[in-house]
């Protein structure tokens, strides 16, 4: 499998939730949510292996990565182990 460099659902409502969006759902799951939570970036590094930013900020104009991560996950998305590992920090 070729890195997508990001998600992409082509729509039906039959579809699987792509592992991409099952990633960092679980993510944010393990997580919890941050103070000024923007949004989480998944980018397919190779096949079931992501790299994940978590970004925080008031606005677009000053994001930050708050807490990045490289997850391994199985084929249906669940987060199987990242790097560091992901604790509870957040309610």
């Amino acid at each position: 499998m070729q890195p997508t460099g990001g998600e992409r659902q082509t729509g039906g409502t039959d579809e699987a939730v792509p592992p991409g969006r099952m990633v960092r759902n679980g993510v944010i799951a393990a997580l919890g949510r941050p103070p000024e939570f923007y949004d989480i970036t998944v980018r397919a590094v190779w096949e079931n292996h992501y790299r994940v930013n978590v970004l925080v900020g008031p606005d677009p104009t000053s994001i930050r990565i708050a807490h990045s991560y490289f997850v391994k996950a199985g084929e249906n998305g669940d987060i199987l182990s990242a790097t560091p590992r992901i604790c509870r920090l957040y309610a």
